[in-house]
């Protein structure tokens, strides 16, 4: 009975891994290599840890990605991700690096009433533009906004991102759609 619940287990867990390894980056590839630009990009449906696997194996797929994650969470990235993360405290908003940037435009896994601007400073204070994504589980594919410069108002900033979710439902790019953050800024 145990062996027979183990294989289901692990038949599960290789199944997950196979999808997280095979997801289709292609519309992020043609992006950046179209633009001589750097990118801030802003990954949008993060309710869930099983969500984390996908942003990173789409990073060391692209390669010329580097991710934020705050520095408390460093001891939880296995050795072989670290090269394509920089650790961050609170109010970094200049990166050295010239890879495109990106980062969770929630800053959390829990409802917001509102995100978090830093991805616009960031844009701003690295001369980026900015590019939106969300992670399309039915077909294992990152969806990418229209790319816009940081010289636009910052709610200006969402537009993108509101054509983007509009075109799926709100099941297919997140795990717990309950918990998605509202699409807008407080006041600034």
């Amino acid at each position: 009975m145990y062996s027979f619940l183990l294989l289901i287990f692990l038949g599960i867990c290789f199944r997950y891994c196979y999808k997280v390894y095979n997801i289709d980056v292609s519309e992020a590839r043609t992006l950046f290599e179209s633009n001589e630009q750097q990118f801030i990009v802003c990954g949008y449906g993060h309710t869930s840890m099983l969500d984390t696997p996908y942003y990173c194996m789409a990073g060391i797929k692209l390669g010329n990605i580097i991710c934020l994650a705050k520095s408390k969470y460093k001891k939880y990235y296995p050795w072989f991700i670290l090269p394509y993360i920089h650790f961050i405290d609170k109010g970094t908003t200049k990166i050295k690096d010239k890879r495109h940037i990106t980062l969770l435009i929630e800053g959390t896994r829990t409802k917001q009433s509102k995100l978090r601007s830093g991805y616009y400073y960031l844009a701003q204070n690295n001369d980026a533009h900015i590019v939106y994504f969300i992670i399309d589980f039915n077909n294992n594919k990152i969806r990418m906004s229209r790319p816009i410069t940081h010289n636009i108002n910052i709610k200006e900033s969402l537009l993108p991102l509101i054509e983007l979710t509009n075109n799926y439902k709100k099941s297919s790019f997140s795990r717990y759609p309950k918990n998605l953050s509202d699409i807008k800024l407080g006041d600034i």
